[in-house]
């Protein structure tokens, strides 16, 4: 065991070079039974501020309840793998770990280089339980052209292995299954302890993507390897943090006023709210620009240099202003979400 956590805990890591990168969590969190409590422990992971969703996204955003976070209902106790691929950029990242009731950390996260040419994981035994989430692979803000997967089950007498694949919300249907059992690819009664390769081809755009496994009984997976297309833009991958957003030369009259210092909280908000609404029924034609966001906010407040910009650097607070209010549904506004008009109200979380 690496920890056990009660509160937010943040664990710090640097990143040497830009590049695609996966970062390995392995954790668990117990069910209300075992804990003598109702409901129980969960845990969702932040990466520098990136809260990963429900996909596809419904009306009422989730975030404990989602594929690559740990749900102590659902797990009983047993230890899920999750693993992050994404683009880091040269620097300084911050893992949160946020939890409710507690959860237990098993290993130290592990990050490495992301391999095209290689498995993205391989030879990982499930631990002993009844059908439940084991293994998720979550995919930022990229393709997902194809998935192979090998897993090895075994046939027992009255409980054999089993596994079940969902990538993006779909289950995998087994076609050589009766209808009990139709759920689960990959089936100790069909293999006898036999290895089986698939591949699959989801085909998806750029986005958010989750590969689930659930695990019944200790099925071994062999291997499970990605391919991610073409992810877009040389700014994709080659320093994106100094592509996506705009450097301001300009430093004041004074000359000692950095108006680059919000860049990095300016491009986890943008991205934050582009994965929102563009997961939608009905995405916008583009996404937000974090440019615009930051031309936006040296206008307000001067980036937080104009005297009462210190704590307000957009300027929604001001008296008058009925930004929050409208936020908050105190002046009548309607949105539109997966089709739907519905109140624009975000209960009281809104703040300056």
């Amino acid at each position: 065991m690496y920890k056990k956590i009660n509160s937010t805990f943040e664990y710090a890591f640097t990143i040497q070079k830009d590049g695609m990168y996966v970062i390995t969590v392995e954790a668990s969190c117990k069910s209300g039974s075992i804990l003598g409590l109702f409901g129980g422990e969960d845990l969702r992971v932040e990466i520098d501020g990136i809260k990963l969703r429900e996909v596809p996204a419904k009306n009422k955003p989730q975030y404990y309840n989602i594929p690559p976070a740990w749900n102590g209902t659902k797990l009983k106790g047993l230890a899920k793998l999750v693993a992050f691929v994404l683009f880091l950029a040269a620097g300084e990242h911050v893992l949160r770990f946020m939890p409710k009731r507690g959860a237990t950390i098993h290993a130290e996260p592990k990050i490495q280089t992301f391999n095209s040419q290689q498995p993205l994981l391989k030879r990982i035994q499930a631990q002993d339980g009844n059908r439940r989430p084991w293994i998720t692979v979550a995919l930022i803000d990229m393709p997902l052209k194809t998935a192979d997967v090998a897993v090895k089950c075994e046939k027992r007498a009255h409980d054999s292995d089993d596994v079940k694949l969902i990538i993006d919300g779909k289950i995998e249907k087994n076609e050589q299954a009766g209808w009990w059992g139709k759920n689960w690819y990959w089936r100790g009664s069909e293999l006898q302890g036999n290895t089986k390769d698939a591949r699959f081809y989801p085909d998806a755009a750029k986005g958010i993507h989750y590969i689930e496994l659930w695990a019944d009984r200790t099925p071994a997976l062999e291997s499970l390897a990605v391919t991610i297309g073409d992810i877009g833009k040389k700014e994709d991958t080659e320093g994106k943090d100094a592509v996506r957003i705009k450097e301001y030369a300009y430093r004041g009259v004074s000359g000692k006023e950095n108006y680059n210092r919000y860049d990095t909280e300016i491009l986890a908000a943008v991205d934050e709210w582009n994965r929102e609404f563009m997961n939608d029924a009905y995405p916008p034609t583009e996404p937000l620009d974090p440019n615009l966001v930051k031309a936006m906010i040296f206008v307000e407040s001067r980036m937080g240099y104009a005297k009462g910009g210190e704590v307000d650097v957009m300027q929604v607070g001001n008296h008058g202003d009925d930004a929050l209010r409208t936020l908050h549904h105190k002046r009548e506004e309607t949105w539109f979400q997966n089709g739907e008009r519905v109140p624009l109200d975000y209960e009281g979380e809104a703040n300056a």
